[in-house]
């Protein structure tokens, strides 16, 4: 029996497989969209946000997890609990990602505000990070007697910054406990973890081809221009089956003419999942790839070559810049170079989004705001921040309100407008001395190409991380 979901071109059949658990001990950067939906948060570009680390511990064993960026997390053995508050075992998914520059902060749609005795200061960040754990999908927690460490590399050693959690409850920062700062003499250059040498090989390595069941749904794509993930582009004749964790497909949706079709990845390896929709419905299944019998040995070819291919690049690459690593650690050596790294340890009692920062309390001019497009047109946006430069942060702000500018000699607005990232650049210190009123107008320029990552916004806006 053969059934269609119509998107345009689209044409799902009822096709069969024999089921094949996909195993993976890899190390993978996947999207924010795949770990938690939280309301209080929310990225201000769709599809565009800093993506997390995820690394696969065992849970009875002290792990050492090491990123690029500096950052350690060490972690206990019997670290986590389930739901029920009993100790866990086996595998657990950690997923980690850093906010370390104002484009981070701004695009995560995270607040950087703090409500002090009824004053509201922004805060200047010097390490922020949101760590999540799971088990087969679902949350643990924290074990209040093994608690996980982090260390974290900064930039200014002053006691005036300050330790904080961000509440989502009560939608507001925290002040956790005090920090540890631990000074190591050591060679100045950069180190290498293999697990981010070059997240986009190691991201787009291909999933091991399985074969249909036989006995669940499967939809057969032929859409034009639809943007599948690198690691599905090679292959030919893809379908996707309903994966065993769906519990809500409905047959009947094969008899309803879509409008649209859009595919992403899930929190598993290998699973997707996949929305269509209407003017007045949608509804999105988890599903896998997989291949019928008289493609499948096609697609292992495929999958091998691809593989191959991709992991040799991957090495490739490795190999320089281990060796332009070498080049420099002699330099280094050859000048005598050595200096001190600090890290501000301490350890966390819950998963979530943490923050090492000081109130901003320098003082400015106060002043009304007003946005124009290059062609004197009057922007409207719920979104706008003050950025400048030395200053770790974003200054949030709302047209028609009074804000202030502080004294600087270079300063950018960012601002979303239609769903786009619009920008200005300009100088504080000579715009405000020869400000003849108290509302100041600004023209931004948007970004109108496509936007697919941060690094794209980054190089137009000429800002290095």
């Amino acid at each position: 029996m053969r059934q269609k979901l119509i998107i345009l071109i689209l044409f799902i059949s009822i096709l069969n497989s024999c089921k094949k658990d996909i195993v993976t001990n890899k190390i993978e950067v996947v999207s924010d969209k795949e770990i938690i939906d939280n309301s209080f948060i929310k990225p201000v570009l769709k599809n565009i946000n800093i993506p997390y680390k995820k690394n696969r511990v065992k849970a009875n064993k002290n792990s050492i997890l090491k990123y690029k960026s500096g950052t350690k997390i060490e972690i206990p053995n019997e670290a986590f609990l389930d739901k029920e508050g009993n100790i866990v075992v086996g595998d657990v998914d950690v997923y980690f990602r850093e906010f370390r520059d104002p484009l981070d902060f701004f695009l995560s749609g995270i607040p950087m505000e703090y409500n002090l005795n009824g004053d509201v200061y922004t805060f200047e960040s010097d390490g922020m990070f949101e760590m999540k754990a799971f088990q087969n999908n679902k949350p643990v927690f924290v074990n209040p007697s093994k608690k996980p460490k982090i260390s974290l590399k900064i930039t200014k050693n002053t006691k005036e910054y300050k330790f904080y959690y961000l509440d989502t409850v009560q939608r507001k920062w925290v002040k956790r406990n005090k920090l540890e700062n631990i000074k190591k003499p050591i060679q100045k250059t950069e180190t290498i973890e293999d697990d981010v040498i070059d997240d986009l090989i190691i991201e787009n390595l291909p999933t091991k081809p399985i074969m249909a069941s036989g006995n669940k749904p499967t939809f057969d794509i032929h859409f034009p221009n639809i943007d599948f993930y690198p690691e599905l582009k090679d292959f030919k004749n893809t379908i996707f089956e309903i994966d065993d964790s769906e519990t809500n497909y409905n047959p009947d949706d094969a008899n309803i003419e879509w409008n649209s079709f859009n595919i992403n990845r899930s929190e598993t390896v290998g699973v997707y999942i996949v929305e269509f929709k209407t003017t007045v419905k949608s509804v999105s299944y988890r599903v896998k790839p997989v291949y019928e019998e008289k493609d499948f040995k096609e697609a292992l070819k495929t999958y091998e070559k691809v593989k191959a291919e991709r992991l040799e690049a991957y090495e490739k690459k490795k190999a320089e810049k281990l060796k332009a690593l070498k080049e420099r650690q002699k330099e280094n050596l050859r000048k005598g170079y050595v200096t001190e790294e600090i890290l501000r340890t301490f350890q966390i009692g819950g998963f979530g989004i943490y923050n090492v920062d000081r109130l901003i309390k320098e003082k400015g001019k106060k002043v009304f705001i007003k946005l124009k497009g290059t062609n004197n047109d009057v922007l409207k946006t719920k979104k706008f921040a003050m950025i400048y430069s030395g200053i770790n942060s974003i200054f949030n702000l709302k047209i028609n309100e009074e804000c202030k500018i502080l004294e600087n000699n270079s300063a950018m607005i960012w601002a979303i407008v239609d769903k786009k990232f619009a920008y200005t650049k300009f100088n504080p210190n000579l715009l405000m001395s020869s400000k003849t009123s108290d509302t100041l107008s600004f023209k931004l320029e948007t970004i109108r190409k496509e936007i697919k990552s941060i690094e794209d916004i980054r190089k137009v806006i000429n800002l290095t991380k």
